[in-house]
């Protein structure tokens, strides 16, 4: 997960949209937005933060189905609506894909995933994004407990 636009530590705003993707065991990320599907644009996921990393003995089932998702027509530029068929769509696409029991949970609901795997993470970096600004504006940053 990182900013649809700009970085974390620069830019982001708590009102600013998120964009997801997806990477394959060699760490290339696979994302889908208004260009369709993206594979290798890797530098601009470098303060993305990690929503849900899959165990070892999962590699190589998610690279093949990252793989087949990556064949499918469905995911063109012409087919990408920023609020109906988007990033998030993909996402949930693949994770289903996957039949990962202990995702399947999730994944019917868009609302369901995001409080269970995005809004932890978002919160956790919000407040390191918080001190790292503070720290950068100020050269020093107390709490008070």
């Amino acid at each position: 997960m990182k900013p649809t636009v700009g970085t974390f530590l620069d830019d982001y705003k708590n009102d600013d949209d998120l964009h997801i993707g997806v990477t394959d065991s060699k760490g290339s990320i696979c994302e889908y937005d208004s260009n369709g599907l993206q594979m290798g644009r890797t530098e601009e996921w470098e303060q993305a933060v990690l929503i849900y990393k899959m165990s070892e003995p999962w590699m190589d089932h998610w690279d093949v189905v990252l793989q087949e998702i990556q064949e499918d027509p469905l995911y063109t530029s012409e087919r990408y609506d920023e609020y109906t068929f988007n990033c998030y769509t993909f996402v949930l696409e693949f994770l289903k894909r996957l039949k990962c029991e202990e995702l399947n949970d999730y994944l019917g609901n868009k609302e369901k995933f995001c409080e269970k795997f995005v809004l932890g993470k978002s919160k956790m970096s919000g407040f390191y994004i918080n001190v790292y600004r503070k720290v950068r504006n100020y050269e020093y940053f107390f709490e008070r407990s």
